[in-house]
Formats: structure tokens, C-alpha cells, sequence
């Protein structure tokens, strides 16, 4: 059983791991890789909403990342990583057809989202 110190290590190197395999690869490789993810183990006390804070507060100040598929991208993975069954989607706009987003879910829950995800035609959710 993993420990929360260990939790949060593991956390803060895989969001570091991801970081560069994002910046390193195009769409489909990274695409990839999050679909062939498999989970290291089942963490039982871990709060999907708090990593996901930790994961953007870690790239807010580490990498200064404000796009939200890079953002999306390494929690979903991180959060799958750990047993937890999350959905990275991904949408563009019905009204401004130069406008897309990417988040993540939940048990069907957008966590941490402001923005009115209605707003946005699904093209791909795993």
C-alpha cells in the first residue's frame, strides 16, 4: 500500500514524465499513448478532484501551461495511471468553429471545469 508522501512523488513525476512526452510528440502518439495506458495499481484513498489540483498547480508553476488538451492530457493519464476510471474528452464549438477543449471526466463529471461544456460537439472521449 502506498503511502499519501509516496502518492504525491509519484503524482509530481509522472506529471514531469508527461510533460515532456507532450511537448516531444504530435497528436497521435500522444492520443495513443493515453489509450494504451494501463493502471499501476488501485489507490483507494485517492481524490480525483485534489490530484487533479495538485497535477495543475504543478504546470501552472513548473511549465506555465494554460492549454487545456496539455493540461487534460497529463491528469487523465496520471488518474488512469492510478485506478481511477476517468474520460479524457475532447470538443469543438457549435458556435465558433475556430474553437475547441479538452477536459476531463469523471464518473461523467467535468472536474474543475468553468467553462459551459453544452457549448461543445464531442469528437472524442476516452
Amino acid at each position: 500500500m502506498k503511502t499519501r508522501a509516496e502518492l504525491v512523488l509519484i503524482i509530481f513525476l509522472k506529471t514531469i514524465y508527461l510533460h515532456i512526452f507532450f511537448k516531444l510528440n504530435k497528436f497521435n502518439c500522444i492520443i495513443n499513448k493515453y489509450t494504451n495506458l494501463i493502471s499501476i495499481t488501485k489507490i483507494t484513498f485517492a481524490n480525483p478532484f485534489k490530484i487533479t489540483k495538485f497535477i495543475r498547480l504543478i504546470l501552472k508553476f513548473l511549465f506555465l501551461s494554460k492549454n487545456c488538451f496539455h493540461r487534460s492530457f497529463i491528469t487523465a493519464s496520471v488518474l488512469k495511471t492510478l485506478g481511477i476510471k476517468v474520460n479524457l474528452v475532447i470538443g469543438v464549438s457549435c458556435i465558433n468553429s475556430f474553437k475547441s477543449h479538452a477536459w476531463i471526466e469523471v464518473n461523467g463529471i467535468p472536474i474543475l471545469e468553468n467553462d459551459s461544456l453544452s457549448n461543445f460537439e464531442i469528437i472524442y472521449k476516452a
